[in-house]
């Protein structure tokens, strides 16, 4: 009895302790949890503090859902929608590999960075568990680094106070791949595209 007594008293602890430290979901108006340490299939690396005065919106997918694949036209159809507005794109892929992560983007033609979110890190950091029984969730950003919106449909509003930081100076049209990733604080990529595109005399 006593020993049947202790396991019990065990198991509660446990299940206490689980408790305590599962994350919570980041409501409306809370600071956006960063990405952890971690790899992206565009090969460039974001940091969400840097993109204040931007909107970004976070789309976690599962990526063994066949609705999400099919689903992926329209995604690319909204990205499309606001290419010319302060507003980045980026996918998570929780439990899969970079590998997994970039065959994925390929083949459905996704179109937004994917990060490949192998240990569930930026998964548990949002308070989420997407599975085949939660198949995708939207996080929108806001211009001042918090959480604002679970829907597609307040992009558009929330891009409204969102300002471009090189786009709309006048820069050569010829530059526009190096203007891009000054933009999104992608210097290194910048640089190559620079050299890339820049008029020769």
């Amino acid at each position: 009895m006593l020993k049947h007594q202790s396991w019990l008293y065990a198991a509660f602890l446990a299940s206490m302790f689980i408790c305590a430290t599962a994350p919570a979901a980041v409501e409306p108006g809370k600071q956006a949890a960063d990405f952890p340490p971690g790899k992206f299939t565009d090969g460039n690396n974001y940091d969400l503090n840097e993109f204040r005065g931007k909107v970004v919106v976070l789309f976690f997918f599962e990526e063994t859902c066949p609705r999400c694949r099919g689903l992926v036209p329209e995604r690319n159809k909204m990205v499309q929608s606001l290419k010319d507005k302060p507003v980045k794109f980026i996918a998570i892929d929780p439990g899969h590999t970079l590998a997994d992560a970039t065959m994925y983007a390929r083949q459905t033609h996704l179109a937004m960075p994917v990060y490949a979110d192998s240990l569930r890190l930026m998964e548990t950091r949002w308070g989420e568990h997407i599975s085949l029984e939660n198949i995708y969730q939207f996080k929108v950003i806001g211009p001042d680094g918090k959480l604002a919106a679970y829907r597609p449909e307040d992009i558009e509003r929330l891009a409204a106070d969102a300002k471009w930081k090189y786009k709309d100076k006048g820069y050569n049209r010829k530059l526009s791949g190096a203007v891009d990733a000054f933009e999104w604080n992608q210097y290194s990529s910048g640089h190559v595209a620079a050299q890339a595109d820049a008029p020769r005399p």
